[in-house]
């Protein structure tokens, strides 16, 4: 008996495709742990990250006018416009907050506010509101829409809206009036400054087919106002590109910061036969605030005749 015993095989307990089963295993804790890192992750980002306004995806339309956080229906760009006024458009800004400045030729701020768009965060949202504002000094001004940054208080998104006032009160109805017939323009001065001339054609870069001076009295500056061809376009060239867009009696205009030692504001505008330069000058290189201020008053007062 104890021979069958020792002949007996012996008997072995076998893992079939234990490889197999290994691999198995692992794969469903990998796939486990990264699931668990992930909701880790998600938690994470959720708790410590504050939601954003984004960029809406928008196609500006003919009917409105804008940027992608701020389109402007009315009013139209050049609109003659009535007091009180209308301001509506969309918005996607902070808090829907949309400031609207409106002010005249002369920088009067005739009314300063805000209008609640009806939501922001996800899209453009409408927004509309009558505003009255107080009677401007000059024909044209400017409505700017725009946002007001709460990190730095920077008007940001901003939109310009240049308009034209059905009815305003003429500050300086007893300025006299210079007029000139042959380059169809005029521009009013007060008793303080002194108009010393014309100035013929001259040759070269700088050139021009007529210059007008303006001399302030009690002050040291003046203004100039230079009138050339249609070539007056390479001009823009040599003030560089740090310039304001805006509107002289309703055609398009460059405002530019003068860089010359003399010349300290420059604005460019043109109808469709010449350019009109009308320079601020200064000769003692540093021009006050009333100097500044009657440069800005006398420009108000340039327009276009037949």
């Amino acid at each position: 008996m104890q021979n069958e015993m020792q002949n007996k095989p012996k008997q072995t307990i076998s893992f079939p495709n234990l490889p197999s089963i290994i691999i198995v295993v692992i794969f469903i804790v990998g796939i486990g742990a990264v699931f668990g890192l992930l909701g880790y992750l998600v938690s994470g980002i959720k708790e410590n990250v504050t939601p954003v306004a984004q960029k809406p995806s928008v196609k500006v339309t003919d009917e409105y006018f804008g940027n992608d956080f701020i389109q402007v229906k009315l009013p139209q760009k050049n609109a003659t416009i009535k007091n009180p006024i209308l301001i509506s458009g969309k918005a996607n800004v902070d808090e829907a907050n949309v400031r609207v400045k409106i002010t005249d030729n002369n920088e009067n701020i005739l009314v300063d506010t805000f209008i609640t768009a009806d939501g922001w965060m996800d899209k453009l949202y409408p927004f509309e509101k009558e505003l009255t504002y107080q009677t401007p000094q000059t024909k044209n001004g400017l409505i700017e829409i725009f946002e007001e940054s709460a990190r730095d208080g920077s008007e940001i998104y901003k939109v310009e809206v240049p308009v034209v006032f059905e009815k305003y009160e003429d500050a300086f109805s007893d300025w006299k009036v210079y007029r000139n017939e042959e380059y169809g323009f005029e521009m009013k001065y007060p008793e303080n400054v002194v108009f010393q001339g014309e100035y013929p054609k001259q040759e070269g870069a700088g050139g021009y087919l007529r210059k007008f001076v303006f001399s302030f009295s009690s002050l040291s500056g003046g203004i100039n106002i230079s009138v050339l061809d249609k070539t007056y376009k390479y001009l823009y060239t040599i003030y560089g590109d740090d310039y304001k867009e805006i509107k002289i009696d309703g055609y398009d205009a460059r405002q530019y910061k003068g860089e010359d030692k003399y010349f300290y504001n420059i604005v460019a505008v043109h109808d469709n036969n010449y350019g009109y330069f009308i320079e601020h000058q200064d000769w003692s290189k540093s021009p006050d605030e009333q100097q500044k201020q009657l440069y800005n008053q006398m420009l108000s007062t340039f327009k276009f005749i037949d």
